[in-house]
């Protein structure tokens, strides 16, 4: 993809789509729905595991379903896995987006669903590398922040 700053893997079944947007810009959240992660090894390489925070399982689908990870003016497809048997997780597709956003332990991504329906689930996400808000250390780390 010309002018991507994603790594040079190629890849026939992912597609990557650019819009404009300002990188690493912090946004106010929009009052939907949101929760955030603090990146850990098992987010990471080698195993790429992100699961839901129980506190989603109300509100996202008891399915498998299409998902759109959006963020800096790019859309990563995977799919969330919902099944309530299940631990509530996105599928090995978020390799992708840890990879090509250079995610490390530690980072903290925000994610907001702006989409839910029967058919799709669309987050938005902010990653957040140093400079976190008070706001969001307080629900991260208690009241010491």
């Amino acid at each position: 993809m010309e002018g991507s700053s994603s790594s040079k893997r190629s890849s026939t079944s992912r597609k990557v789509k650019v819009t404009e947007v300002q990188d690493d810009e912090i946004e106010p959240l929009s009052g939907k729905p949101w929760f955030p992660v603090i990146l850990t090894r098992s987010h990471i390489k080698p195993e790429y595991n992100m699961y839901m925070p129980n506190r989603m399982s109300d509100i996202l689908p008891s399915k498998d379903i299409p998902t759109v990870l959006m963020y800096s003016g790019k859309e990563w497809k995977m799919v969330y896995y919902g099944d309530p048997k299940k631990v509530k997780r996105f599928n090995s597709e978020w390799k992708h987006f840890v990879d090509d956003n250079d995610l490390k332990a530690e980072d903290v991504c925000v994610f907001e669903l702006m989409v839910c329906t029967a058919r799709q689930v669309k987050f938005k996400v902010q990653i957040l590398r140093d400079d976190i808000p008070p706001a969001l250390q307080a629900r991260l780390y208690g009241d010491k922040a």
